[in-house]
């Protein structure tokens, strides 16, 4: 079973878990103006209010997360991915049975003045989802404007509830379009990252490869060594990492994750990859240079 959550600004940021893929509700709400009602009718009781909050009352509710909800809450170890940024889209496993696939800043609903507040929302599976969430990690790589274009319509300021509503149905058919879709046939993406032992399969991200890899550390505390793709968004490509075997990341003893720097080269097998990694950054963008400006060149 994969479950959503979201961190969704709505009177204020808040941890929402929106539902599940075996959830056949088709939308919760938050209504933040339904306990306001109900207290107003203890001193002063009025017919048509009590239809209506009786009447809402009824509604599936979306779930604010706090320190009690303990039934719905996500592991404390994905709590860094949505508290601290270094990163737009990562898929990694979180421990021998669960993996995660997280999105940060997404375009959420615009104001009156047109500002977009944006928001994250991450998917939470067991084993039994590594398919379908290889799928629709795939499907983001391929069109991640588009899938934020979607998810940015999920969330509904719904004028005749006075309140948050969230289109559950809408994803569960979404999900269910790519996981079926012949046309993205994914390997089995985190089932080999967890061969190479590497925890962290997919790392998505605008900035610079070193810069990516720097900030995601010191954001997220993932050290650069456990993460087996990275997408440049901007570049649109792919990269690699090196293919030094390593046991399965829950075998390995814990440890630090190491400072890595521009100043921290040393000459160890490590820093030379990381050092040989960044003169490869660095040549791609001296040839892109070089395509600009012949293009340049030949229209003169």
């Amino acid at each position: 079973m994969i479950k959503f959550y979201a961190y969704y600004n709505h009177g204020g940021y808040k941890d929402f878990y929106l539902g599940s893929d075996c959830d056949d509700t088709p939308s919760r709400y938050f209504l933040p103006l339904l306990q306001v009602h109900e207290r107003r009718l203890t001193d002063a009781p009025d017919a048509e209010l009590q239809k209506e909050v009786d009447r809402q009352k009824l509604l599936p509710m979306l779930t604010v997360l706090t320190n009690d909800t303990t039934e719905y809450n996500y592991p404390d170890c994905v709590r860094r991915m949505v508290s601290h940024g270094g990163y737009k889209a990562l898929y990694r496993r979180i421990d021998q049975q669960h993996i995660v696939l997280a999105i940060r800043d997404i375009p959420g609903s615009k104001d009156v003045y047109g500002r977009s507040t944006p928001f994250c929302m991450m998917m939470i599976g067991d084993n039994s989802d590594i398919d379908t969430l290889d799928h629709i990690t795939q499907y983001i790589i391929r069109g991640l404007t588009d899938f934020e274009s979607f998810a940015t319509t999920l969330f509904v300021n719904d004028t005749k509830e006075n309140g948050l509503r969230f289109d559950l149905a809408r994803l569960n058919d979404k999900i269910h379009h790519i996981a079926t879709d012949a046309s993205i046939k994914p390997t089995a993406t985190m089932t080999e990252s967890d061969k190479r032992g590497r925890p962290v399969c997919l790392f998505a991200h605008f900035m610079p490869y070193i810069d990516a890899i720097n900030l995601l550390e010191r954001e997220q505390k993932i050290p650069h060594d456990t993460v087996d793709y990275l997408f440049s968004i901007e570049k649109n490509k792919f990269r690699r990492m090196n293919d030094t075997p390593q046991y399965p990341f829950y075998e390995q003893p814990r440890r630090t994750p190491p400072v890595f720097t521009r100043k921290s080269y040393s000459n160890s097998d490590t820093d030379h990859m990381a050092s040989l990694e960044r003169r490869i950054a660095m040549l791609e963008e001296r040839v892109n240079q070089l395509e600009q400006l012949l293009t340049q060149t030949k229209q003169q």
